[in-house]
């Protein structure tokens, strides 16, 4: 009907009085019109030759297996329309735009076919093109750029491109050449039309029985179905992508979002894609997996910077407890490459580790450790002072481990009593050359001088003031003990004239190490204010004696021993110290190991009030990720609850998190945390362990940045 409605107007156009036509001609308009006439007719022309041809073509010459590949377009957009169109998602999908730096030919003429019963006609081109892009005429190829020639047509007379006659009223007679007919459509108003386009086709009712029976009606409409080709293509590639962008790999829906960084606390939607938070909004959100967090908190995930068990069942109950990350920082490990590579592929949650100068000193005084053991049995190794030549050798094996992925050094001195205050302040000299810090474990313990507490803490900070080394001190609460409080002004102190110093405690009473080190040389039990009864065999519960202490210290086997030194108001009093972050020091044979984090939330948190909810899950995740920053820029990613971060993410109950390890029973797992989600990927899920996974992947100091894909 389109076309036999635009011949009766061609036709009455062409029997207008001559006379008349030169009256039109006087105005501008009027010429414009006859110009648009003349479109029109060729147009019609076009398509009565072409459509006879083609038809006598199909039917005839060739009737399946050379058919002109516009009729296979055609059947292809039949069945396009009836899956596509159909399909309610698609219209929700607008707008589509298409680049401007695209070229915009939606088809081109194609070779001649060597049919010579056959009279190729100049196909129709449909040309894309912005509102304020113009035509670029080229002598074969119609190209669309800025500030060319003819301005596009406006799209509010587009709403029926299948007349002609509404192309014609358009200001594209310089679009019109012997070569090609081209239609100028512009882009913007694709999207507009797109779900009017969809309603058309559907309604046009198509099935093969009419396709068959009216064959040369339909090839009347072919300029138009073809537009709607290319803009069904153009929408269906643009909306493909756009669909995958929305589908997130999880979903945390409803949860109380909770990010130390900025602060925000409030129901929101998480959104993780490739192991990032991709979307936090408070619109739904779509995902292959939905994980329903109402009345849960939703917070980055727990990093802990003192971790000695490095096993997996460490890291199992490390997991019920919140930690996403564990790293061997005190101490460090003796081989870091030996350490990452054994890792690899192997762990649940993110590891890491410093160079260890207490394992250097020992293999440059020709006592190496013993495999799994990360200190040395009291001996010459530990208590005799090195030369400058060795100091100068241990100081090569710490830059060698730092180039293999260490954090930074970790120094247990009180471990290695022999080793002087030069020697002390040229590891740090180390660390600085790298712009890396030193954690360290402090010479001494108690109130005793020399040698107290307090000296001990002068020590180390003289030593970062004179070399620029950061320092992070561990453990405050367990080398300070009674005088831990003091210890924590001259950190303030320093902090406030621009030293870097941080420090970190645990809420236990009890310290755990081994009963063979330096630690326990003579003047132990003056230092700490302890006897042998308050040293205890985790394994067993057996109080020591004096011989008993004897024979174990004088062992050459490694033996675990529980150190009952502090008080709990000690320890009350430590753990909401604005300078403290949390750390567990944890290692198989003390509930600090299984139940540091929760334990916090449940004791300081929920009962005594003593800390905000915010304000522990600071100490926990944001913290410690900052002094993390010191040693890799990874770090920056961690700690944090918002977009662009890592997807470590802790979801609990905070009604219910708390810890079940005692002394009795240490690697009893916390309880209340329902996810937990290490590089987006579940290893608790409704508060049970996800067997057989293993996202961890190593955290690496700029020595060895292609360790990060471990």
């Amino acid at each position: 009907m389109a076309l036999e409605d635009a011949a009766e107007q061609s036709h009455d156009l062409r029997a207008e009085p001559e006379h008349q036509h030169r009256q039109h001609e006087k105005s501008d308009k009027s010429s414009q019109e006859n110009c648009h006439q003349e479109i029109a007719e060729a147009h019609l022309e076009h398509c009565r030759a072409q459509n006879q041809d083609l038809e006598w073509h199909r039917r005839w010459q060739h009737p399946r297996k050379h058919q002109r590949p516009e009729f296979m377009l055609l059947k292809r957009t039949m069945n396009f329309e009836e899956t596509f169109f159909g399909n309610p998602l698609a219209q929700n999908l607008l707008p589509a735009k298409i680049p401007d730096d695209v070229q915009r030919n939606a088809a081109q003429c194609r070779p001649q076919r060597r049919h010579h019963d056959v009279h190729q006609k100049p196909p129709a081109i449909l040309i894309h093109v912005r509102r304020d892009d113009k035509i670029h005429r080229h002598s074969q190829q119609r190209a669309v750029s800025k500030r060319n020639h003819k301005r596009s047509p406006n799209p509010e007379h587009l709403h029926q491109p299948q007349d002609p006659r509404r192309i014609a009223r358009q200001d594209v007679s310089n679009g019109f050449q012997r070569k090609q007919l081209v239609y100028v459509i512009e882009s913007d108003f694709v999207a507009s039309r797109l779900g009017r386009l969809g309603r058309d086709l559907s309604c046009r009712g198509w099935d093969r029985r009419r396709r068959r029976e009216n064959g040369p009606d339909m090839i009347a409409d072919f300029g138009a179905l073809m537009r709607k080709l290319v803009f069904s293509a153009a929408f269906l590639l643009l909306a493909i992508p756009f669909v995958i962008a929305q589908q997130y790999d999880v979903v945390i829906e409803g949860g109380r979002v909770m990010d130390p960084e900025t602060g925000q606390d409030a129901v929101r939607n998480v959104g993780i894609r490739n192991g990032k938070i991709a979307r936090i909004s408070t619109a739904p959100l779509s995902g292959h997996r939905v994980i329903h967090a109402a009345s849960l908190v939703v917070a980055p995930g727990f990093i802990d910077l003192h971790q000695h068990g490095q096993d997996l069942a460490s890291q199992r109950v490390k997991a019920f407890d919140g930690v996403t990350t564990a790293l061997e920082m005190e101490i460090g490990a003796p081989d870091v490459a030996e350490f990452l590579n054994s890792k690899q592929g192997h762990s649940i949650i993110h590891y890491g580790t410093t160079a260890s100068h207490v394992a250097a000193r020992a293999l440059i005084f020709g006592a190496p450790l013993p495999e799994g053991t990360i200190l040395p049995k009291s001996g010459p190794a530990t208590d005799q002072p090195a030369t400058p030549e060795q100091i100068a050798r241990v100081q090569q094996r710490l830059r060698d481990q730092l180039d293999t992925g260490a954090l930074g050094i970790g120094m247990g001195i009180q471990y290695t009593p022999g080793a002087t205050r030069l020697e002390v302040i040229d590891m740090f000299r180390v660390a600085a050359e790298r712009k890396l810090p030193v954690y360290t474990h402090m010479r001494s313990a108690g109130r005793i001088e020399p040698g107290s507490a307090i000296e001990s803490v002068e020590e180390v900070i003289g030593a970062s003031a004179i070399t620029g080394a950061p320092l992070h001190i561990v453990h405050i609460n367990s080398t300070c003990l009674r005088d831990s409080l003091e210890c924590i002004s001259l950190i303030e102190g320093a902090r406030a004239r621009g030293l870097d110093i941080t420090t970190e405690a645990y809420p236990y009473i009890a310290g755990m190490t081994a009963i063979n080190s330096a630690l326990f040389n003579p003047g132990w039990r003056e230092k700490l204010g302890i006897d042998y009864g308050d040293l205890v065999l985790p394994d067993t519960g057996e109080h020591l004696t004096k011989e008993r202490f004897e024979e174990l210290h004088n062992a050459s086997k490694q033996q675990w021993v529980l150190v009952f030194a502090n008080t709990q108001e000690t320890v009350d009093a430590i753990i909401p110290n604005a300078l403290i972050m949390i750390a567990s020091d944890g290692a198989e044979g003390h509930p600090r190991n299984a139940g540091t984090y929760s334990r916090v939330l449940a004791q300081y948190v929920r009962e005594q009030k003593t800390l905000t909810l915010m304000e522990a899950l600071r100490k926990m995740t944001l913290m410690p990720a900052q002094m993390l920053e010191r040693s890799t820029p990874a770090a920056r990613l961690k700690g944090r609850l918002k977009e662009g971060a890592d997807a470590d993410v802790v979801v609990f109950d905070p009604q219910t998190i708390s810890d079940r390890s005692t002394f009795q029973k240490p690697m009893e797992p916390s309880v209340g945390v329902h996810y937990l989600l290490v590089g987006g990927t579940a290893v608790i899920e409704e508060g049970k362990l996800v067997p057989e996974v293993f996202p961890g992947r190593a955290i690496v100091g700029p020595g060895n940045a292609t360790a990060g894909n471990r």
